[in-house]
């Protein structure tokens, strides 16, 4: 029940927040990699569909800092390219093949490249930084809201 309640507060909104599935043989666009996420993620830590979509959806930047990293090693590259980041509480978390101790966000537009050392990834690569650079880029709504505002379904 709460998984299909989740399933339909997130499917009017994915577009608005450049949600996308992660799972390749996916033939609906949306929204049932964010309802496996919101089952494995959300309902294991209590949280109910509208807290978990809040918490999601929440772009304001007061408590959150990197916590979360999924990446694979490019030999071609030499790098660990990024596909995958969380911010929030908690410790940071590391998933992937690491080979390197320098990382790369692939940009949108070309020839903006981001670098970061494994040493300093968490104090540049902040929840601040990433929505300037990335997710107001492509959302500028984002960026316009009040601050603490959370976005919520009309």
């Amino acid at each position: 029940m709460d998984n299909q309640h989740f399933y339909d507060l997130v499917t009017p909104a994915f577009r608005n927040i450049n949600w996308f599935s992660l799972v390749e043989d996916e033939e609906d666009p949306c929204c049932l990699f964010q309802t496996w996420v919101y089952q494995e993620t959300g309902r294991r830590k209590g949280f109910d569909p509208h807290e978990y979509f809040s918490k999601l959806t929440d772009f304001s930047s007061e408590g959150k800092h990197l916590n979360h990293i999924m990446a694979e090693y490019n030999s071609t590259l030499c790098l660990n390219v990024i596909y995958q980041l969380g911010f929030g509480t908690g410790g940071l978390t590391l998933r992937g093949d690491f080979q390197s101790n320098t990382f790369i966000i692939l940009p949108q537009n070309y020839p903006d490249v981001h670098l970061f050392h494994a040493s300093t990834i968490q104090q540049y690569l902040t929840f601040d930084w990433f929505k300037e650079n990335y997710i107001c880029i492509e959302q500028p709504w984002i960026c316009t809201i009040e601050h603490n505002q959370t976005y919520y379904l009309t």
